[in-house]
């Protein structure tokens, strides 16, 4: 008898048991409306520079697309952006990116950023993650440039946020 009760407790406890409590990871979809973002302090800075560091809290809307990718579209004045959502895991490779040209103003240097976002759903109304930027210079004069700026390139920052579902479409 007391083998049966043994055999049936771990045979319980390896099946799967639906989650009651929270969402399943892997079907986690979030969902498609207004989104209140909250930034917060840069989380690393290795361009030793707060010009480069925050774009600040706000809203943004996120559409859900028919292949199964989101659209967000930044309340920041920046570009929208497509990610992908795979087991409650957001990427967005191509958050944004900036590049300026300063052969304009007789200085030989070229300063260019690539911002990537990533992120996990801990629900369909929950969203954790950084946005991490990455900051390069090309020409014989981005010493002068870096030392102007207080940074030396190439150079990164990573920003922590949160994101909460503000109304769902």
């Amino acid at each position: 008898m007391r083998t049966k009760i043994l055999l049936a407790l771990v045979v319980g406890f390896a099946l799967p048991v639906p989650s009651v409590w929270s969402e399943d990871a892997a079907a986690v979809q979030p969902a498609a409306g207004v989104w209140r973002y909250f930034e917060f302090k840069a989380a690393s800075n290795t361009c030793k520079s707060d010009q480069v560091v925050s774009n600040g809290d706000g809203n943004f809307v996120m559409d859900r697309n028919a292949d199964g990718t989101v659209k967000i579209h930044p309340g920041d004045g920046t570009e929208a952006f497509d990610c992908t959502v795979k087991g409650g895991d957001l990427d967005c490779p191509n958050r944004g990116g900036l590049s300026y040209d300063l052969h304009s103003t007789g200085v030989d240097a070229v300063l260019t950023g690539k911002a990537v976002a990533k992120g996990h759903f801990s629900d369909s109304e929950h969203l954790t993650g950084q946005q991490i930027a990455t900051f390069s210079c090309t020409g014989s004069a981005c010493p002068l440039a870096a030392m102007a700026l207080g940074a030396s390139f190439p150079c990164k920052v990573t920003v922590d946020f949160k994101a909460k579902l503000k109304s769902a479409k």
